[in-house]
């Protein structure tokens, strides 16, 4: 599909959707896109020329989404997939491959402006966080052993370090 244009929508989902510790927005107005799909067997992408929303119940507009994600034979991917809302602005790429057990992460995020409270309904632990900050990090291996390499600034301080995190246990754990 070449092209698949929205102007001024309205999307209502009825029952709530998660993703893990995500919750998604219940509904979305003011809602523009312009993007493309593409399908080759064993792949699709899902390009965003320009995306932008009102978010509500959990409340979150975005100002702007482009870049691409999509499913290939080795995983999830993320491409230049840049984020733009009021408060925050940040650029994803890498890899999540779920197609070998344990899933294993390989993402780069490179935060020039994030507040954690404005993502405090999509991940609920963030709005108890009254940081507003700059950050890069790089996480790469399983959930169980995330070798992370981080750059945080922030109202609360800096950090500058490599950890291995474990996201499986209950608020995680990092050496």
């Amino acid at each position: 599909i070449q092209s698949i244009e929205i102007d001024d929508g309205t999307v209502l989902l009825h029952d709530p959707l998660t993703f893990g510790d995500a919750h998604v927005p219940g509904s979305f107005t003011k809602l523009d896109a312009q993007m493309a799909f593409a399908y080759q067997p064993v792949k699709w992408t899902l390009a965003f020329a320009r995306v932008s929303w009102i978010g509500r119940d959990p409340e979150l507009d975005m100002t702007r989404l482009s870049g691409a994600i999509g499913q290939g034979a080795d995983g999830f991917f993320f491409d230049n997939l840049s984020v733009l809302t009021p408060r925050s602005a940040f650029t994803l790429n890498g890899l999540i491959d779920r197609e070998h057990d344990p899933t294993a992460f390989d993402l780069q995020v490179h935060a020039a402006r994030f507040a954690f409270q404005e993502w405090g309904g999509i991940l609920h632990g963030l709005g108890h966080i009254a940081v507003d900050a700059a950050f890069d990090v790089t996480l790469k291996g399983p959930r169980d052993a995330l070798d992370t390499d981080l750059r945080f600034t922030g109202t609360g301080g800096g950090v500058i370090g490599k950890l291995k995190l474990d996201t499986t246990v209950p608020g995680g754990r990092g050496v």
